[in-house]
């Protein structure tokens, strides 16, 4: 079981935000040593990103989901599971500017990138729940 220095309990941290709104970059700068990175972008394939919670639930590690999780339905699936095992559930809201999003995101290439705000960003709010 990974161990965090405030509690015994392994965490799963929910991101919340927009594309290009700073959750990889947060991730690590504050979580990459201690917690697994469960990220659509690099596994490719929500099939990849089940297998790599499943095996992080299973064996007691931390991780963070670092995708945009706009809706309470996205997050449902990894709030049960990770609730189910005793996990501590914490989320990150990521405030931004859509126009900022817009403009780091015009600098990404591959395939993760958007040329029509319309196509990527979706303002769904979030309200005061968490789930």
């Amino acid at each position: 079981m990974t161990m965090n220095s405030t509690d015994q309990s392994p965490k799963a941290i929910i991101f919340i935000g927009l594309q290009a709104s700073g959750k990889s970059t947060y991730y690590r700068q504050h979580f990459q040593e201690d917690y697994v990175h469960i990220n659509l972008d690099t596994l490719h394939t929500r099939n990849k990103e089940t297998k790599l919670m499943e095996d992080c639930l299973r064996q007691g590690k931390s991780f963070v989901v670092d995708n945009t999780n706009p809706t309470a339905a996205d997050r449902k699936k990894y709030i049960e599971a990770a609730r189910a095992k005793g996990y501590v559930i914490e989320g990150y809201f990521f405030r931004s500017i859509v126009q900022a999003c817009v403009e780091r995101n015009s600098q990404r290439t591959g395939k993760g990138v958007c040329t029509e705000p319309g196509d990527c960003i979706y303002l769904q709010p979030v309200g005061d729940a968490f789930l």
